[in-house]
């Protein structure tokens, strides 16, 4: 039984907003465009572009930290809630979440941000 403290380990999170910026992201089909418009077609990427995006986004809702230290903010929330797993939150780099951005900057813009800004009217007056 003097082991038994031992095992026990405290692990804590922030949740914040998270849960509730996670709910209308998905109400508006940001995650699944984001998937779709930024497909993922190189092996060796760690951090899927749409996942950098996403992780972006959230950080300017709700955290406004630079890009720079977005990785320490990151690691302060439980990564499933940001739509990291543990492999991608200890990639994250500014240099993997520039990569995500310049493919969006690359597509410019398109058919894609009117179809989210529809949808989002949408979702506000309850379609």
């Amino acid at each position: 039984m003097v082991d038994e403290p031992e095992r026990l380990r405290l692990e804590s999170a922030r949740i914040g907003a998270v849960p509730l910026i996670n709910a209308f992201l998905d109400r508006l089909g940001l995650p699944a465009l984001l998937h779709s418009v930024l497909a993922v077609t190189d092996p060796r990427l760690k951090l899927a572009p749409a996942t950098a995006v996403r992780l972006v986004v959230i950080n300017l809702l709700i955290g406004r930290e630079p890009i720079y230290g977005l990785s320490e903010w990151a690691a302060r929330y439980s990564p499933d809630l940001l739509g990291l797993s543990q492999a991608e939150l200890a990639v994250l780099n500014d240099d993997r979440l520039a990569r995500g951005l310049g493919r969006v900057v690359r597509r410019g813009p398109g058919q894609e941000v009117s179809d989210v800004l529809c949808k989002r009217t949408c979702v506000i007056s309850s379609c």
